[in-house]
């Protein structure tokens, strides 16, 4: 695990493939005495891809897990680049937009 993470995996990749919460994976990564980041920087190229994948129709939380981040870290850069986000639900509801 600790290998996996100081070559790039996330907390979270490692929580969801292990079956664990993700404070549980930074408790075994600080008690490995590994730096465990807080905060991962998107790229300009990540956040483009985040724009054209939402409107695409994709929901964040589809968006978060294929880059490995947090669904509302999704929703927060969106809203940052000035996004309209669409209402929860809006796919059940058959409404598009």
């Amino acid at each position: 695990m600790v290998e996996r993470y100081v070559a790039g995996e996330t907390v979270k990749a490692l929580a969801a493939e292990h079956g664990l919460h993700h404070q549980t994976i930074r408790a075994v990564l600080v008690e490995a005495g590994v730096l465990v980041r807080t905060r991962q920087r998107l790229t300009q190229k990540q956040l483009e891809e985040i724009v054209k994948l939402y409107e695409s129709g994709l929901t964040t939380t589809e968006i978060g897990e294929r880059l490995g981040v947090y669904a509302s870290t999704v929703g927060r850069q969106l809203k940052k680049l000035g996004v309209e986000l669409r209402a929860p639900g809006w796919r059940s509801s058959g409404l598009r937009g």
